[in-house]
This record gives C-alpha cells, structure tokens and sequence, in this order.
C-alpha cells in the first residue's frame, strides 16, 4: 500500500480550484485560460483530493485520472455526461 502525506503546502487548504475551458477540455491556472496546469499539479491535487474544477457553470470533482487527464461526470438532459480534462504534459 502506497501512502500519500500532506505537506506543510497543504495544510488549512480545503481544495485547489482549476478552470476547465470546454472549448479545448483543458485545465488551466487562472479563469482567463492563460496557463495551463501542469500534469504534476494535477497529480498531486488528486491524489490528495483537493481537485477542483470549475468550467464556468459547474464546480466539478474530478472521478478518475489516468496519464494527464482527469474525468469528470455530471447530470446530462437525458444521461450521465463525463468529461476528460487535459493537463500540460511539459
């Protein structure tokens, strides 16, 4: 079993929000879409749990992660919608 330990950054941080841009699925620092997030930054929100997406209309959790991207679901009209998010892969 792998652990995963809070740092000093960590502490009193109750989530770290990105901003989702649906046009492109990609995940950036700031709600002007200017910086992307890194793949580590990503990865570490995470796997702490303190991941937060915002794409403008919704604060999303993100389910799944996989390489550089991150899933998240929500209520569709009709159906579950999922959406995968991109991180900076350098």
């Amino acid at each position: 079993m792998n652990k995963i330990y809070e740092h000093s950054k960590d502490v009193h941080v109750k989530n770290y929000v990105v901003y989702g841009k649906t046009g492109d699925k990609k995940l950036y620092y700031e709600p002007e879409y200017k910086t992307q997030v890194s793949k580590a930054d990503m990865e570490d929100a995470f796997l702490k749990g303190l991941l937060l997406i915002d794409d403008g209309t919704n604060k999303l959790t993100p389910v799944a992660m996989t390489a550089a991207t991150v899933t998240t679901v929500k209520a569709g009209s009709t159906a579950v919608e999922s959406t995968v998010w991109n991180a900076a892969t350098t």
